[in-house]
């Protein structure tokens, strides 16, 4: 039905004016609303864990409230088990430890509350609000946004990375809506000849936003600027911080009467809470230039990238104030560039706020002429150029500050068909001039795991060596075999990786891929293996061991394949053999006896004194009896 009403409005919009064309457009939206609802509950059933321990968090946090219990003062980590988080989406200490407190200013779990009062608790809860404050933001972007550019709205709340984030667990949808309206038309707010709310309504959006988290908190001070910039214009100077001024008392007003219950009840528990990811020692993660230490081992004197980060926020308010009449319409580019320099860069920090950046930019006036420092603009340009030449050298500085261990992986264990890796031999250099007992994780893809356990001492000498075997702590900390990945070790000031394990180029593709028919005992079926590059060509190379096991998957546990593979006895599993000139290696199955569940078979390189790697995708094959 949802396919038949985009056919249908494909012919609509090109058709339809007046009044229909506006029912039109209200019906293409709950359309939309109703798919984006629909494929979030079909996501869900499919993955019912929550994303993000931010979620579980703040619904944990809301459960307790209505308990009476101070959600700040209490450790939530039960909730991730709970909620079913995946430990890959927790957040770690550089101690080894994990965040299991709440992080974000009071909003951000309130808004579960009602729910929970009328009895809607449960498993999916803050999931449904997540989805429902997305689209309350496309919504709310359609309608705030020119007639001609409306249709971007439901266009961009459709894209994947957007879909994903909102069923995947990133809070920062709680806080979009609010933030949308903050920034529709900010330019007017106090503006005597604006008839909207938006003469009003700006400062109270934005510090609701800033209740649900600390990502809008960068917002304000730019919107400060530009506000009294913009009243100087109009205006004589007396009159140039006034708006402002009374623009941030509404803020800190309603930010105030939303937190001030916790802060009563618990000042400590709850600055400490709200400030957690400014203070915590976090690991460092992320998609921003911390990726360059992580991957690249550029940097890992941790103190320099955060100055590096802290100098960003008052340069991008210079920057703003001094550029103001060119960069009005890039308010929020801004303040996502300034999350790019943070150790803690995630995608969706950088990406998230595009629907707030694309109603502000679409939304104000075009900066006013008057729009100026006046006779402060010369020191202004002089303070941005030292700001500059500061961050530069922040950076330089932290990029270029070697990483104190050297790590190099010797060897590693696997859990052989399940593909992944459970022990890790490092060797570890320490250039430092004191001992060292570094904490170590494995990070694949964009993830670090939870802290790996050394067999025996992990202290590093001074100036020294040491060889350190790490083992997985549980099969979520274990990465995937192929998927590559690196070696992390934190000191409580340092990051140091390894580079990237392994770097295996071959796979290795199983032929004939499927057999359809039941095979014949006796009959023979000959499997051939190919070994291919990293992109699928056949790899034409002589001599390499492949490996052929077999197993039977049953209902109740595993069996051994009773099949005799190149004439080896019944069952043996794997049976070994080479490839030949053209990068083939053969193998001849005859069944042994019938056995109702078929038996599964599966190539892999077997290399002496390495751990076996590329393995293959798996073939099955029913045997049946000679008549």
């Amino acid at each position: 039905m949802l396919t038949l009403a985009g056919l249908v409005a494909c012919v609509a919009v090109w058709s339809v004016r007046g009044r229909p064309a506006r029912i039109v457009k209200a019906a293409l939206l709950a359309c939309w609303a109703l798919g984006f609802a629909g494929y979030a509950l079909i996501f869900v059933t499919i993955l019912p864990g929550y994303g993000t321990d931010a979620m579980a968090f703040d619904q944990r946090a809301a459960e307790l409230l209505t308990e009476g219990v101070n959600p700040y003062g209490v450790s939530l980590a039960d909730s991730l088990d709970r909620f079913m988080v995946p430990e890959q989406y927790h957040t770690w200490l550089l101690d080894g430890g994990e965040v299991e407190q709440l992080s974000y200013p009071a909003l951000s779990f309130l808004v579960y509350v009602p729910a929970i009062l009328l009895g809607g608790g449960g498993m999916q809860l803050a999931f449904a609000v997540n989805v429902a404050g997305w689209i309350a933001t496309v919504i709310v972007a359609f309608a705030v946004l020119p007639a001609r550019i409306r249709w971007a709205a439901p266009v961009l709340g459709s894209l994947g990375t957007y879909v994903d984030f909102a069923v995947g667990g990133v809070t920062d949808m709680l806080f979009m809506p609010f933030l949308v309206v903050a920034l529709w038309r900010w330019d007017r707010y106090g503006d005597p000849g604006e008839r909207s709310m938006a003469r009003w309504a700006g400062p109270i959006a934005l510090a609701l936003a800033m209740c649900v988290k600390q990502t809008p908190w960068l917002v304000l001070p730019l919107v400060l600027v530009g506000l009294g910039l913009e009243a100087h214009a109009r205006g004589p100077r007396p009159g140039r911080w006034r708006l402002p001024a009374r623009y941030l008392a509404v803020v800190a007003g309603v930010f105030a009467l939303v937190n001030a219950p916790f802060l009563v009840w618990d000042p400590g528990a709850f600055v400490h809470g709200m400030l957690l990811p400014l203070i915590e020692d976090t690991v460092p993660a992320g998609q921003g230039i911390i990726t360059l230490a992580l991957f690249q081992q550029l940097g890992g004197q941790l103190p320099a990238f955060k100055l590096a980060g802290l100098v960003t926020v008052p340069l991008t308010v210079l920057v703003w104030t001094v550029g103001y009449r060119r960069l009005k319409v890039c308010l929020v580019a801004l303040v996502a560039i300034v999350f790019f320099w943070s150790t803690r860069s995630f995608a969706s920090y950088l990406v998230d706020l595009l629907p707030a950046a694309l109603v502000a930019g679409a939304t104000v006036r075009p900066a006013p002429s008057g729009a100026t420092l006046g006779r402060l603009r010369a020191p202004a340009r002089i303070a941005t150029a030292a700001g500059s030449a500061a961050f530069v050298a922040c950076v330089a500085v932290a990029l270029l500050w070697p990483q104190p261990l050297e790590l190099r992986v010797v060897d590693f264990r696997t859990t052989g068909q399940q593909q992944s890796v459970r022990e890790i031999t490092v060797r570890v250099r320490n250039t430092t001039g004191a001992d060292v007992a570094p904490v170590f994780s494995v990070m694949s893809g964009a993830y670090l795991t939870r802290a790996w356990r050394p067999r025996g001492s992990a202290v590093v000498p001074a100036d020294g060596e040491a060889e350190v075997t790490l083992v997985a702590p549980n099969q979520q900390a274990m990465p995937a075999l192929e998927g590559g990945w690196i070696v992390a070790a934190f000191t409580p000031a340092s990051l140091s990786t390894s580079a990237d394990t392994p770097s295996a180029t071959d796979r290795l593709s199983i032929s004939p891929s499927v057999v359809n028919d039941p095979v014949a005992l006796g009959a023979p079926v000959v499997v051939q293996v190919q070994l291919r590059n990293r992109l699928g060509a056949p790899r034409r190379k002589a001599g390499v061991a492949i490996a052929l096991g077999q197993v039977v998957y049953t209902e109740n546990g595993i069996l051994a394949g009773e099949t005799r593979i190149n004439g080896h006895r019944v069952g043996q599993s794997p049976v070994t053999t080479t490839t030949d000139r053209r990068g083939i290696a053969r193998f001849t199955i005859v069944g042994a006896a019938a056995q109702r569940p078929p038996v599964w078979f599966q190539a892999w390189i077997d290399p002496e004194g390495s751990a076996p790697h590329a393995y293959s995708q798996q073939l099955s094959i029913r045997f049946r009896g000679r008549r």
